[in-house]
């Protein structure tokens, strides 16, 4: 008989327990305890054609994939290095911590000459690469 009064009891003081707990919200970063350095990052990509020449995109647009609106577009000028924007601390609040996968398209005279896949993320206070093909290499003359 004993054993039956027990366990409403349980229940209930268990119950009462849950119920009082706060639901604290976890977020990705700490902000308070960040010390972050003040330098911009940006992530590059290198496109170089057969021949190892760096090569001259028009445009270029990075779209976080699952989602039809850029992260950015841009007409880049002169590249004597060929090399592009892929993510910078700009973009940092529309990707994730553990990482979120972006595509970079590159574009020469209206034709979409290079079309890449990346994982790119964030330590909280800058970008990071994390996969993907950084040197792409056109097969175009």
């Amino acid at each position: 008989m004993k054993k039956l009064n027990y366990l409403p009891s349980l229940l209930i003081g268990t119950a009462i327990a849950l119920t009082g707990c706060k639901d604290e919200k976890v977020t990705e970063c700490d902000v308070e305890s960040l010390v972050c350095t003040e330098i911009f990052t940006t992530i590059n990509i290198s496109v170089t054609d057969s021949e190892s020449n760096p090569f001259q995109l028009d445009s270029i647009a990075v779209t976080k994939i699952g989602s039809s609106t850029p992260l950015f577009t841009e007409n880049p000028e002169a590249s004597v290095e060929g090399l592009y924007k892929l993510i910078s601390d700009a973009e940092m609040e529309s990707i994730t911590k553990e990482g979120s996968e972006v595509n970079f398209e590159g574009f020469k005279a209206g034709v979409k000459v290079v079309d890449e896949d990346y994982k790119v993320g964030h330590n909280c206070c800058h970008v990071v690469f994390i996969q993907g093909q950084q040197d792409v290499t056109l097969a175009v003359d």
